[in-house]
């Protein structure tokens, strides 16, 4: 841009959005210029410009001798990604009705991924839409240098492929389940008739899985070289009928990293707490900038 901000106004128009006010509510309460305000959110401000920003300072702290004791675990980056529900005034093609949560307005949803208490990667998605269906994108287009190898979310960022998509690029997917025992007991026959005994419900379709293996690697590839919108492509995925033979044969390699998940779940304390810490890291990022408001 020919025009150049002043550090005052950059500021200025940072603050404003920061703690939700907005530039014509800061020009009105403050000495700046709303018309100065507006043109450097227009051209600083846009979503390109915050990512690297993001991106930048997330850089600089990993260098940082103390950043070691941000970790949860020893060894291991764990991240979390939660949704938040806001009320918007402005009407895109992000902001719908859900009477559930906004009653008679609109809003949208901010997915945020955090990892070792920052913020890495976030996307406004709309209101209507379930969370699981850009978990995906999120994470595999973080753009910043910390990344994460373990993703939690609660039971709104599961669905029947997240298991085997994410372990597919090297992330390993470990959700918090809401009524955990019954999600063990769907999973797992349990009995102490004979001494301890633990065994699948229902066995693992290994010849179905190798019969479709082609076409669950063409999915796959077509997510890691982006050559559809990811969230658009898990969407189809959970809308497709049972009957489809593909489907079937992926849902069929999901549930062999879920039942491992579960039962990894079950059985260490610590990664149990180590996900419910994540998961209340999530929500950190925006709270403390409505207690501001």
């Amino acid at each position: 841009k020919k025009s150049t901000a002043s550090l005052e106004n950059l500021l200025a128009c940072i603050i404003a959005n920061g703690t939700f006010q907005g530039t014509h509510k800061f020009a009105a309460i403050s000495d700046q210029q709303y018309k100065v305000l507006k043109r450097i959110e227009e051209d600083c401000l846009h979503e390109d410009a915050l990512r690297q920003a993001n991106d930048a300072i997330t850089g600089a702290a990993i260098r940082l001798s103390v950043f070691e004791d941000f970790n949860l675990d020893d060894g291991q980056t764990h991240s979390s990604a939660d949704g938040q529900r806001y009320e918007s005034k402005y009407g895109n093609p992000l902001v719908g009705h859900a009477a559930k949560y906004y009653g008679r307005k609109k809003g949208a949803v901010i997915y945020t991924l955090v990892a070792s208490h920052f913020a890495t990667h976030g996307k406004v998605i709309p209101a209507r839409s379930h969370e699981s269906h850009y978990l995906f994108d999120i994470v595999y287009n973080n753009t910043s240098d910390l990344k994460a190898n373990i993703i939690s979310t609660d039971t709104h960022g599961t669905n029947q492929f997240n298991h085997a998509i994410l372990n597919a690029f090297g992330y390993q997917f470990t959700p918090r389940y809401a009524g955990f025992k019954r999600k063990f007991l769907n999973e797992f026959d349990v009995g102490f008739n004979d001494g301890e005994r633990i065994e699948l419900t229902k066995p693992i379709n290994w010849k179905l899985i190798e019969s479709e293996w082609k076409n669950i690697t063409r999915i796959l590839l077509s997510l890691g070289m982006r050559e559809v919108q990811q969230s658009t492509l898990v969407k189809k995925l959970c809308q497709y009928k049972n009957h489809n033979t593909t489907m079937l044969a992926l849902a069929e390699y999901n549930r062999v990293f879920k039942c491992i998940h579960v039962l990894d779940y079950a059985d260490d304390k610590q990664l149990r707490q180590v996900i419910k810490v994540s998961l209340n890291l999530s929500l950190i990022p925006i709270c403390r900038c409505r207690r501001r408001e």
